[in-house]
């Protein structure tokens, strides 16, 4: 195994966080009766237990598979606040006793009797812990030396990072070398945190430790770029103060008892780097200084008096709000008809920006600067015209010839009237009577240019119809009418354009309304086709994260209905009947939330590396045991719980319809439903990038 010195420390590395039990209003759960989709699972699961211990020879293999599937009763059997993300796991294990007695039993196992004696060994320790973290991590463990495979595999696998990595880790081993012949820690230090060094690198030798470890190199690695501040940004004693609090805390990651205040106060160090940083690239003399000057008081209060991470992080925020005009691009790379509109814009921006720079040290220093007027005025003002800058750049994008780019890009042929009226929009911004008229008809463009160059869902559904798996289930959502519907969306996306081209009000809303009709269609066509291949046979991709498990079976009477509505809804549209199908496709929304919530983490986690679980044994090892989530991290760990909840009580449905309880499988799926409409909710519309058509 990794060593228990190196295991005790990696399987608490994790920070501790509640669990969000809150459903913000949700109906109370139905209560399921005696006879339970779990209820069967167990006593099928006592059976096979029983089966087994009849069997001959490979005792240790036995004795770990009828371990494993004692804990998948017992986190079956599971009540309380938590019991659905026990009852989660214990799904995916009591679905999944193929792959594993096939890492355990029989000669070709791949699993010798050692590693199973062990395996079984650790699950029947005692009960299973109280603390839902600390089951996740007494999981991990017993299955860590099971998991033998390659840490650096490329797939992604357990609870994923919300924002992936792909590169390598850095090698602290290195780094410590490094800072040490640059005299910038002195021995002592270096001998501190030598161990901490080795033992991050032993994490990322084992699968299932290498994601924790990793998150731990990372925030140790961001907190050391206090070392490399220079004399410029601070003064000595600034420079050693933070040197020796980073030579303090990395150390304690290795204590239990002190990992947690040792891992905020990295933290804290990062976000002081980050201001330093960002002060140094301020042009502007006096708000720099008065900058520096904020972050030398902060350095030198205790830590516990510091701005906690919130405070640290919206100063960081507005620094990096003052410094983007610099990151925007040179008007030489934006269309002619549109640098009237940027020069105008830009003046604006740089007022604001000096409006802002004169303040932003307060950020650091007052502790209600994010409520003093004068700080949250600058900050919206700033925003604002970095926002309509941003704006005219994605009008650059609707304009500009494809083939082209670099310096004095052409505009496309096709749009050359729309060139034409946005040259006339710069000019009306130049002049200071018809300036905030024209500002308002340049956001509503901007904001129109995002919703309809490219639909919700649209460039999905077009690639769907030349996948086989797909495009049977796009001809039957649609009604046979996709070409038509492809079709429709093009002649009205060319009339609004050319009624911005035109100025014609009448007809460039007209246009817009039928487009954003035409976009709750497409978003909700596009969330349908994947559930229902997966019906049909495509695998999941979401199954394989340990966050959600729902069967083929519960998945067919969520999507019930969905196929035939969607065709009729499609057909109205295309009648020219907009007003009812827009009625229809709220009534989908809302009775199909489940499924729209699905779709989208299915699109997100195939995006974040997950492929489809397979029937290797090592996929479900990893699912379950390849790293614990991490609630500053992890993707979705907020919702965990609501997603728990969703997949607990989708399992029951097959039960509820083959005792013919309609009612009750009514109540299952509105809870569901509701449950998944406030994860959607939180979790906010998926970001997209507008690209010209």
């Amino acid at each position: 195994m990794i060593g228990l010195a190196a295991a005790a420390w990696i399987s608490g590395a994790e920070h501790a966080s509640a669990q969000f039990l809150d459903l913000g209003g949700a109906p109370p759960a139905p209560t399921l009766g005696d006879r339970t989709r779990t209820g069967e699972l167990i006593e099928t699961i006592e059976s096979g237990i029983d089966r087994l211990k009849l069997r001959a020879g490979d005792r240790p293999g036995i004795n770990a598979a009828i371990a494993w599937r004692v804990v998948a009763m017992a986190l079956l059997s599971a009540e309380g606040e938590d019991a659905s993300e026990r009852i989660l796991i214990g799904l995916t294990m009591a679905e999944n006793f193929g792959p594993f007695d096939a890492l355990v039993l029989g000669s070709s196992a791949p699993v010798n009797a050692s590693q199973a004696l062990m395996l079984a060994r650790d699950l029947s320790s005692g009960d299973l812990p109280a603390d839902l973290a600390e089951l996740d991590r007494l999981l991990r463990d017993a299955l860590a030396e099971v998991a033998g495979v390659p840490a650096d595999a490329p797939q992604a696998y357990g609870w994923i990072d919300a924002t992936p990595r792909k590169d390598p880790p850095p090698a602290l081993d290195a780094l410590l070398e490094r800072w040490q012949s640059a005299g910038v820690l002195d021995t002592g230090a270096a001998e501190r945190l030598a161990p901490v060094a080795s033992t991050l690198a032993l994490t990322q030798s084992w699968r299932v430790y290498a994601p924790a470890g990793r998150r731990l190199i990372d925030d140790i690695a961001d907190a050391a770029r206090v070392l490399s501040i220079g004399e410029d940004a601070l003064e000595a004693p600034m420079r050693s103060a933070l040197i020796a609090e980073f030579a303090d805390a990395a150390p304690g990651v290795l204590e239990p008892e002190l990992r947690d205040a040792c891992l905020q106060h990295l933290a804290q160090l990062g976000q002081i780097a980050d201001v330093v940083d960002l002060s140094m690239r301020i042009e502007e003399r006096d708000a720099r200084i008065a900058v520096r000057d904020a972050v030398g008081a902060v350095i030198a209060q205790s830590q516990s008096q510091r701005p906690d991470r919130v405070r640290l992080g919206g100063a960081v925020r507005a620094l990096r709000l003052a410094l983007a005009r610099a990151e925007l691009p040179d008007e030489t790379m934006i269309v002619r008809q549109l640098r009237p509109a940027w020069r105008a814009l830009l003046v604006r921006a740089r007022e604001s920006e000096q409006a802002l720079l004169r303040v932003v040290d307060q950020t650091l220093l007052a502790p209600d600067a994010m409520t003093d007027p004068a700080v949250v005025g600058a900050i919206a003002v700033h925003g604002q015209a970095i926002d309509d800058l941003l704006g005219m750049y994605a009008l650059h994008a609707v304009l500009v010839d494809p083939q082209r780019s670099g310096r004095d890009p052409p505009v496309r042929e096709d749009r050359r009237m729309l060139a034409e009226r946005s040259l006339r929009l710069g000019q009306s911004l130049a002049r200071a009577d018809e300036a905030d008229s024209a500002r308002v008809e340049v956001r509503l463009f901007r904001t129109q240019v995002e919703a309809f160059m490219e639909l919700p869902g649209e460039g999905a559904l077009r690639a769907m119809t030349t996948d086989p798996a797909t495009a049977p289930v796009l001809e039957s959502t649609t009604d046979g009418l996709a070409v038509r519907l492809f079709d429709d969306i093009d002649a009205t996306r060319s009339a609004w354009l050319g009624a911005w081209a035109e100025n014609s009000t009448s007809a460039r809303d007209e246009a817009a309304a039928r487009l954003a009709s035409l976009s709750r269609l497409t978003a909700m066509l596009a969330d349908a086709v994947v559930p229902l291949a997966e019906v049909r046979g495509v695998p999941s991709t979401l199954n394989a994260w340990p966050g959600w498990e729902v069967s083929r079976a519960a998945l067919s009477i969520l999507v019930q209905g969905l196929e035939g509505q969607l065709a009729q809804t499609t057909r109205l549209m295309l009648e020219g009947d907009a007003s009812r199908a827009t009625e229809r496709l709220t009534t989908i929304e809302r009775e199909h939330a489940a499924v729209r919530l699905l779709s989208r983490l299915e699109r997100e986690s195939s995006a974040r590396g997950l492929s489809p679980r397979s029937d290797a044994p090592i996929d479900l090892i990893l699912e379950l045991g390849a790293g614990t989530p991490d609630p500053r991290v992890s993707w979705m760990f907020e919702s965990r719980h609501q997603l728990a909840e969703i997949c607990r009580y989708a399992a029951e449905l097959p039960v509820a319809r083959y005792r013919n309880l309609p009612q009750l499988e009514r109540e299952i799926r509105r809870y569901v439903n509701d449950v998944a409409e406030r994860v959607l909710e939180r979790i906010g519309p998926e970001r997209r990038t507008a690209e010209s058509a």
